[in-house]
């Protein structure tokens, strides 16, 4: 019974991140970015810089999903800032997105995107 509570549970989480990306994804990009790294470079960069507790204090932490074709979502806890990361002739195409569009949380994400590139 306790297993199928947490896996509910985490159904629902997945079910909210799922919800919050898409509204984000309707709503546009904050910035879109080109990069000469590959699609896997660039998430693997993103992911670790999202990581450092030294910027983003309590709130470093960061997932990649892959799709299979090529494509990469580097994504916080709560989902509420993402990257798509996608190819781009011998690179990639970057597109950022958050729950907010100003503020010191978007404003640095961001800047940690750019240091990737």
């Amino acid at each position: 019974m306790k297993r199928c509570v947490v896996a509910l549970a985490i159904l629902a989480l997945a079910g909210c991140a799922t919800y919050r990306m898409g509204q984000a994804r309707d709503a546009g990009p904050i910035a879109t970015l080109e990069s000469a790294r590959l699609p896997v470079d660039m998430a693997q960069c993103v992911e670790t810089t999202w990581q450092l507790e030294s910027l983003f204090g309590t709130d470093a932490d960061a997932f990649t999903d892959r799709d299979g074709k090529g494509r990469f979502t580097v994504s916080n806890h709560a989902s509420t800032y993402f990257a798509d990361i996608e190819p781009n002739g011998r690179g990639s195409l970057v597109r950022f997105y958050g729950e907010t569009r100003r503020g010191e949380a978007a404003q640095k994400r961001q800047a940690t995107l750019a240091t990737c590139l």
